[in-house]
């Protein structure tokens, strides 16, 4: 039995789905590095890990912001009518 999730910013310009055959194919990370701290602007930062191939955007398209001195290749991205990641 496959598991769908759906969710989207506060504004609702992003909305999005994710379908996934099992819990198992998800992880969380907690992760206090630089870059992630920034990002998150908290002590760390918290983030899910899917395939791909099960996530797609069904409204909108998020804006991609760049971190200059970002080591690890993390490139954050949001609601691009409120900047909020």
């Amino acid at each position: 039995m496959g598991i769908r999730l759906r969710g989207g910013c506060v504004c609702r310009h992003l909305r999005y789905s994710l379908d996934l055959t099992s819990t198992d194919e998800a992880r969380t990370t907690l992760c206090h590095c630089g870059s992630c701290r920034r990002a998150s602007g908290t002590n760390f930062g918290l983030t899910a890990k899917v395939p791909i191939e099960s996530f797609k955007y069904e409204c909108g398209s998020p804006k991609r912001y760049r971190q200059e001195n970002s080591f690890v290749g993390i490139e954050p991205s949001g609601c691009p009518r409120y900047k909020v990641n």
